[in-house]
């Protein structure tokens, strides 16, 4: 198990929604779909994603990363679900 699924449940919604809106905001800049920033996955599991009820993986991350043509630490930069300091 991964420490990030090891965390309580309000740090994960809090990263994830952080994250989300990222994505979100991202994606609509670019002109993209859901769909298309998405495929192979769904445009359910890219909305979950945006509205902050999943926590992506990395390799999703790197994906819609390279989709939106921006840096994957973009969209994770400043986010620290586990409330230390950098």
């Amino acid at each position: 198990m991964s420490s990030i699924s090891q965390l309580p449940p309000r740090a994960r919604r809090a990263a994830a929604q952080q994250i989300g809106a990222r994505i979100h905001r991202s994606r609509l800049e670019a002109g993209l779909t859901q769909a298309e920033l998405g495929a192979p996955y769904s445009k359910s599991y890219v909305s979950a994603v945006e509205h902050g009820r999943c926590l992506p993986s990395l390799p999703v991350l790197w994906l819609f990363a390279a989709r939106l043509g921006i840096d994957v630490g973009s969209l994770v930069h400043g986010v620290n679900p586990f409330g230390t300091q950098e």
